[in-house]
Order: C-alpha cells, then structure tokens, then sequence
C-alpha cells in the first residue's frame, strides 16, 4: 500500500525515459498499474546476448536516466531498485527506466527504511536497515549499473578508463554524504568527466 502515493505522483511525469503510467488503482490488498507497453529488452538482456556497451552508449544511456531521475527525486521519490533488469532499450533505441514496485516517498521525519528492500549487489548499504533511503540510494546503484554497462560486472573494474572508474567510485561510497549531492551532479560528472 506504501506505493500508492509512489505512482500518484508518477502519473504527472512525461517524460521518454520513463515508463508511462496511465493510471493506479488500489483495494485493500492489491492494486492495478495500468503502464505503456514497451517493445524492447532490458539492459540485462541486451548484456546477456550482445556484451558490454561501448563507452559513450553508457554516458548516453547514464544521461538519460539520470535526466528522469532528477524529476522523480524532485517529487521526493526515491526508485531503490535500479538495476539492468529495470531498464528497458525500446525497439526505437530510447532507454526508460521501470519498474517502481519498491520505490518510496522521502519521509523527513523516519530514521531508517523499515523493510529491507533492493536488488543484491546493487543496493546501497542504507537500504539494510542503517539509515533512510534517499536519492544517493540511487546514484549508488546507477555507479554499480554504470560499472555493469562497462564491464559486465558489479565489482570489477578492468577495462573502464580512469575518469569513469573515478565517478562509479564516488557514487559508490559506502556513506551517502560522500556520493554525489544529486543525480544532476553526477550527470556533469559523467559529460565534462568531472570527479
């Protein structure tokens, strides 16, 4: 139920790279999501048959999603499962990010998220019970993610040029206060290869 506001919100955002949500409706237990379809695969898949992703394809594909993801953050959502499996390449080469099954409301006054959430290997040392979630909760997935693109996998780092392995690092901090402030941050980061 805790996702109800989630979409309400979501449903005022247009934007390419975000998955469109028509409408939401919720009963006491289970709740209809009525979204756009989108012909395409996932990130995950196209890693899976196809290989890493050139290096200017991720600062592309980073842009656009960090793009979407600064109005999410302004509505005061936070995504917390962004992963390759979450992001869509549509037939036409748009990259969307989907997929708000977890995502919640920034709530000031709550220490910590009560349930443990997120995707292993991507979610940020917040998200296990320590402190509340908010948008660097994001931006450190998106470094795991950009890590991925390159690579092929979450930890390694063979093969990414220096200035990127410097900004996945960043945004990877295990404290929060040392990530990047906001996704627009990184986005400059990433464009003038800025740590």
């Amino acid at each position: 139920a805790s996702v109800i506001p989630v979409y309400e919100k979501l449903i005022a955002i247009r934007n390419e790279h975000l998955e469109n949500i028509y409408d939401f409706a919720a009963g006491e237990e289970r709740g209809i999501l009525i979204t756009g379809y989108i012909s395409g695969i996932s990130v995950q898949q196209y890693l899976e048959y196809y290989g890493v992703f050139a290096e200017e394809r991720v600062k592309d594909y980073m842009a656009d999603i960090l793009e979407v993801l600064g109005q999410v953050h302004a509505l005061g959502i936070v995504h917390r499962d962004i992963t390759a499996g979450n992001i869509m390449i549509s037939d036409d080469g748009i990259v969307k990010l989907i997929d708000f099954g977890i995502a919640r409301e920034v709530k000031k006054e709550q220490g910590k998220d009560t349930v443990v959430l997120g995707t292993v290997g991507y979610a940020a040392p917040e998200q296990f019970g320590f402190q509340q979630s908010n948008p660097q909760t994001d931006i450190y997935a998106l470094g795991k993610l950009m890590n991925y693109l390159l690579n092929g996998s979450l930890e390694h780092q063979n093969n990414i040029p220096l200035d990127l392995k410097q900004i996945i690092l960043k945004a990877t901090q295990l404290d929060y206060k040392n990530r990047y402030n906001s996704v627009k941050e990184m986005d400059l980061a990433i464009q003038q290869k800025l740590v």
